[in-house]
């Protein structure tokens, strides 16, 4: 039983250290090789800025659609399958 115990606790302690260590071990490889975020940002700005307007483009094409009858609505949204 004691030793039943034993294991139980040393468990318990596992759960605690383990991400401790994980994490000091992250901080000591980000110091040792820091990650420059301004130059990866520049390189998917364009990327993000697409999306942005693409995604407002969408709001308003869907809100146009909503604004059509019944019917019409119907035939485009056969042809706009997934945008």
């Amino acid at each position: 039983m004691e030793k039943l115990a034993c294991i139980q606790k040393g468990i318990q302690i596992q759960h605690l250290v383990v991400p401790y260590l994980l994490n000091t071990i992250f901080t000591q490889q980000r110091k040792k090789h820091p990650v420059d975020y301004k130059e990866l940002l520049e390189t998917i700005s364009p990327t993000v800025q697409s999306r942005v307007i693409q995604k407002e483009e969408t709001l308003r094409l869907q809100q146009a659609i909503k604004t059509l009858p019944e019917t019409d609505r119907a035939v485009i949204s056969m042809n706009l399958d997934g945008y």
